[in-house]
């Protein structure tokens, strides 16, 4: 019985390292490659959004939107159980109003659920009315 090694037909290349270029002034050694990765106009316009929001953003309208978001929160749970159609949407619109002011977890659960319940509604329907 003979045994072969898959690697030996391939030959081996030796590494080479070639000098570094050596730089003769010292301002040239501090160079910044990080501005080429992103860009520049995103990261401005969320700077000045945080600042209009840091302004604008008052104690009255964060409470304002955290109150629809657990709202439609509620709204949507409910609608599992009674008037999935219309209290579906309603908590669908609570929660995306929600999702748009900042309370993003609030208001996507609002939606997610407020959509469970359009769907399931949509699907127990056939066996409630097509008998």
């Amino acid at each position: 019985m003979t045994t072969s090694k898959k690697y030996d037909s391939k030959p081996v290349r030796e590494r080479v390292d070639y000098p570094r270029k050596e730089h003769q002034h010292v301002a040239e050694q501090h160079e910044e490659y990080a501005a080429e990765l992103t860009s520049p106009l995103s990261v401005q316009k969320r700077h000045d959004k945080k600042l209009e929001s840091n302004e604008e953003g008052t104690e009255s309208e964060s409470l304002a939107s955290y109150r629809i978001g657990y709202l439609g929160l509620a709204v949507s749970f409910i609608s599992l159980f009674v008037w999935s159609f219309v209290l579906g949407t309603i908590g669908i619109v609570l929660g995306y109003y929600a999702f748009k002011e900042g309370r993003r977890t609030v208001g996507g659960w609002a939606v997610g659920i407020g959509i469970a319940a359009l769907l399931s509604y949509s699907f127990l329907v056939m066996f409630t009315y097509y008998q």
